[in-house]
C-alpha cells in the first residue's frame, strides 16, 4: 500500500480528489491533502510519501519548484502535475523534473488513476529491481569462498583466465 499525496491551491480541488476517488481501491492507503508547496514540503518530510499529485500554478512556489524542493530529500517519490495550462515550456520542465505525467485540467477522473496506476507499477518494478540485484549480492556473497578457491586452485594448476571467459 502506497501514501499519496494532493497538493493544490484550490481547496475544493484537493479535497474533491481526496474525497471522491476509492484511493484503497488503487493500492492507496493515506490520502495527504497540502494547500499550498510549504504545507506539502512539510507533510512529505514526515511522512512516507510514494506519489505526489501537484498543481503547477500556485502562489509562492509553484509545481515546478516544489518538484525541485522534494528532490532535494528524495528522489523515489513519483510526481504527477495537474495545469489547466497546455503549454510546451511547462510540460518540457515537467520532463526535466522527472514527472511521471502531467495532465491538463479539468481533471479526467480515470486518466489520473491511471497516472496513479503507473506510478505505483514503476515503483513496483523498481523494487523488483532492488530485489533482484540483493539477492544477487547475496548469491556471490554466499559463493565467494568457493569462488576464491576454484581461482587459487586455477592459478596453482596454472590454467590460463582465458578458459574461463
Amino acid at each position: 500500500m502506497y501514501d499519496l499525496l494532493i497538493v493544490d491551491d484550490e481547496k475544493s480541488v484537493v479535497d474533491s480528489l481526496a474525497l471522491t476517488i476509492p484511493w484503497e481501491e488503487h493500492s492507496i492507503q493515506e490520502v495527504h491533502r497540502a494547500y499550498s508547496a510549504a504545507e506539502a514540503l512539510d507533510i512529505a518530510s514526515k511522512h512516507a510519501i510514494d506519489i505526489m499529485i501537484t498543481d503547477i500554478r500556485m502562489p509562492e512556489m509553484d509545481g515546478l519548484e516544489l518538484i525541485l524542493e522534494i528532490r532535494k530529500f528524495s528522489h523515489k517519490i513519483r510526481c504527477i502535475i495537474l495545469s489547466g495550462h497546455d503549454e510546451f515550456e511547462y510540460a518540457q520542465k515537467a520532463v526535466q523534473y522527472q514527472a511521471t505525467n502531467y495532465l491538463l485540467k479539468p481533471i479526467d477522473t480515470d486518466e489520473l488513476i491511471h497516472s496513479v496506476t503507473a506510478a505505483i507499477q514503476d515503483i513496483e518494478h523498481e523494487w523488483e529491481e532492488i530485489s533482484s540485484f540483493q539477492q544477487i549480492q547475496h548469491a556471490l556473497h554466499a559463493n565467494l569462498p568457493l569462488l576464491r578457491n576454484q581461482l587459487l586452485n586455477d592459478l596453482l594448476q596454472n590454467k590460463a583466465m582465458s578458459d574461463h571467459i
